[in-house]
């Protein structure tokens, strides 16, 4: 089954730990058919994973899970993401490589995912959950796993060697849902000067570019805007800072706050406040509005 994923995804399989479970010790778990009412249960992994592979397991959902649905049908009905018994999840950084492997072939995540093809329809949802509690490795007996035929022993998903592990559900109000394909868009851009110091990432696709970088928001991890060529070569040169270049896809201008002209201080007023009441701007930030209303979206009203 690996023949399915590109060479690329299996080098990235490598950086995750690994075990190898007993091949007889695998079958005899998957013998086990889990009855909950009568009491028949498939083993906990403490039993057959030593401990230093799940410290290494854990340590991989440090920095926030994530997962995939087909719609938010079901976290609407419910009221929760997941099933009573827990809701599958795997590294939020791993996110973006699966979104990138699948090149918007929602068959392909299917099967990353170890998920029945067609499960997640064409459209595909990437699941943030905001709050995690009691991770687990999944144990075989949960409802996603009982009567799925590609559940395997071990914290990853078959074929697709993916860490998967185990939460209890989540709020609906605690959950953020993402149109995958729409970032798959973003993850073709190539990244042409990557900043450790600034945290910044210079992008490029086609003849458009583009700048990265964290907000340390779960709900919008990462911001990407558009930026002229000639920016990027300013700060790839050294001649702008990283703070001036995103004050610059921000506003529009190279300098800091404190050197902005006034007509610029209105410009970003205006830009920063769409809903205005015009008798409460200003006389300049009135004559800047009525000189650039043809091309404003803002909603303006007037009151006595």
């Amino acid at each position: 089954m690996k023949t399915q994923f590109s060479t690329e995804w299996n080098e990235y399989l490598n950086e995750f730990p690994k075990i190898e479970v007993d091949k007889n010790q695998v079958d005899e778990i998957l013998r086990i058919s889990p009855n909950p009412d009568d009491g028949v249960f498939r083993p906990n992994p403490r039993k057959y994973l030593p401990k230093e592979y799940r410290q290494a397991h854990k340590e991989l959902f440090d920095n926030g899970v994530a997962a995939f649905v087909k719609d938010d049908f079901f976290i609407q009905k419910f009221g929760n993401f997941g099933r009573e018994d827990g809701a599958f999840v795997f590294p939020k950084d791993v996110a973006k490589a699966m979104i990138k492997e699948a090149d918007g072939n929602p068959r392909k995540l299917e099967a990353l995912l170890g998920l029945d093809e067609g499960s997640l329809g064409d459209s595909p949802k990437l699941v943030l959950p905001q709050e995690v509690h009691n991770y687990r490795i999944p144990d075989g007996n949960e409802g996603g796993s009982r009567a799925n035929p590609q559940w395997r022993p071990g914290g990853k998903t078959y074929p697709g060697g993916v860490p998967e592990a185990v939460i209890d559900p989540v709020p609906k109000d605690k959950v953020t849902l993402v149109d995958i394909w729409q970032t798959t868009k973003e993850m073709r851009m190539e990244t042409i000067y990557l900043s450790q110091k600034d945290m910044l990432e210079i992008c490029q696709d086609g003849d458009k570019y583009f700048l990265r970088y964290p907000t340390f928001n779960i709900t919008m991890p990462e911001v990407v805007q558009e930026i002229p060529k000639e920016a990027a070569d300013s700060y790839m040169s050294g001649e702008h800072t990283g703070k001036e270049l995103m004050n610059y896809a921000q506003y529009g201008f190279w300098k800091s706050k404190k050197q902005y002209t006034q007509e610029e201080s209105d410009k970003i007023f205006i830009r920063n406040n769409p809903d205005l009441i015009f008798n409460d701007l200003s006389d300049n930030q009135k004559y800047f509005l009525l000189k650039n209303l043809i091309k404003s979206s803002h909603k303006l009203s007037f009151q006595n």
